[in-house]
């Protein structure tokens, strides 16, 4: 082995054949410099003993979402504070209104609110927006998918782009967008689109979305405006239960690696 230069930290490596059971391998920087070089490296045959204890030593470090249980008591509950709602033709968003200690202002769009903001009403803390089909169709259509997350878009845009709501929440309630308990699926692949673009928003903007996924009983109607006061950014509400996804250590199977295609 040789070594020819040191600093470079993006490495190029080639391998060459150098014999039966053997390579070469000649390293260098992003400008073609040799950084080193290897004339011969022998490889060796790998048990499946050695492919086994392998997984083992790697098992705690896999990782997988899963949706565990969580409580919706928080220590500041945030009902003293200004709502909002938008789009008042949804059922879902007309649920968070009931059983709350003041009727939250309800506007058609979020450039409505905007305007009504132009005229002297207070920012609101909270703005809910529900991003679900009122048709309540669950068929994985793509252009009511593409037309979904289009809309999503364009009121994650106007809300970021708005600079008195930097202080605010935008909680975006969909139904059927994930799968959050054993046995079930993504019924609303429009709203799992959904999901997917204020996720990334929520990566680039912490504490600005909340995202909240209900089922269709009329329990998860009743503890909606509870979640929606806790400080976790994405939950699940089935059957009045509430749940968030936390990371859970993957299980490996219990004997080798099955046959197949990868």
């Amino acid at each position: 082995m040789s070594l020819y230069a040191t600093g470079a930290d993006t490495l190029r490596v080639r391998l060459a054949p150098a014999g039966p059971e053997a390579v070469s391998l000649l390293v260098a920087d992003t400008t073609g410099a040799p950084v080193a070089s290897v004339a011969s490296l022998v490889t060796r045959t790998v048990s499946p003993e050695q492919l086994r204890a392998a997984r083992n030593v790697t098992h705690d470090a896999l990782f997988h979402t899963t949706w565990r249980a969580v409580s919706t008591q928080v220590e500041a509950p945030a009902t003293t504070g200004q709502w909002a709602l938008l789009g008042t033709g949804s059922p879902y968003v007309a649920d968070v209104a009931q059983g709350g200690p003041a009727s939250p202002a309800a506007y058609p769009e979020l450039s409505d609110l905007i305007q009504a903001m132009n005229d002297g009403i207070v920012t609101p803390d909270t703005v809910l927006v529900s991003l679900t089909a009122d048709s309540g169709a669950r068929v994985g259509d793509p252009a009511e998918a593409r037309e979904m997350a289009h809309r999503a878009l364009c009121v994650v845009q106007e809300w970021l782009a708005e600079e008195r709501f930097a202080g605010s929440r935008l909680v975006v309630v969909t139904r059927g967008a994930v799968a959050a308990v054993s046995g079930e699926g993504v019924l609303d692949v429009a709203a799992a689109a959904v999901w997917g673009l204020v996720r990334s928003a929520q990566a680039e903007h912490p504490d600005r979305f909340v995202l909240v996924d209900v089922d269709d009983t009329p329990v998860s109607a009743g503890v909606l405006r509870a979640v929606l006061e806790s400080v976790e950014p994405q939950v699940a509400v089935r059957s009045g239960n509430v749940l968030a996804p936390r990371l859970s250590r993957a299980v490996a199977p219990a004997e080798g690696v099955e046959s197949g295609l990868v």
